[in-house]
């Protein structure tokens, strides 16, 4: 439980905006660079969460509070969102920082079956998360849909695809 007085020494620890609107943490960061601080119920919590938490409500299990600033101390509620873990690395990826593909096998499965992938993602868009990876849709029938191998199928059906340059 975080009290308010706590709330309030957490807002008073976040500067006003920033020329790039960033309303950055100016407490102690961890290792990664994002705000933490460890409350009076000796749980040490991220602030963006925090933040996220106060102005939205709870987050919902499996979701991160991401970033589209991509500046790891930045509290600004407009530049959180709520993503999964392969919304997060796709973000990323179209923002140039960060490539999935372990090594040259991954990258070449990737410009071999590209548009194959996408055309995958943006069917499955239309059912619900939960059936995504699910037994419902075997990764053979997939691969035989959209013409891309079964191992390519498993490892990328549940990355969505938002951005058109994709």
């Amino acid at each position: 439980m975080i009290y308010d007085t706590e709330i309030e020494r957490v807002l008073s620890l976040i500067a006003p905006p920033d020329e790039n609107g960033c309303e950055v943490w100016t407490g102690e960061l961890d290792e990664r660079g994002y705000g933490r601080r460890r409350f009076r119920d000796r749980k040490s919590r991220r602030i963006h969460r925090v933040v996220w938490e106060l102005r939205n409500g709870p987050i919902p299990d499996g979701l991160l509070v991401c970033h589209r600033c991509d500046n790891p101390p930045c509290c600004n509620p407009a530049h959180l969102f709520l993503g999964t873990n392969a919304d997060n690395i796709m973000d990323m990826m179209a923002k140039g920082r960060k490539s999935v593909f372990v090594g040259p096998r991954m990258k070449k499965y990737w410009m071999e079956n590209r548009v194959g992938i996408i055309a995958m993602n943006r069917w499955m868009e239309g059912f619900p998360e939960s059936e995504r990876n699910s037994y419902l849709w075997p990764p053979r029938e997939i691969a035989e849909k959209f013409g891309i191998p079964v191992h390519v199928v498993t490892k990328f059906r549940s990355v969505k695809f938002t951005r058109d340059e994709w």
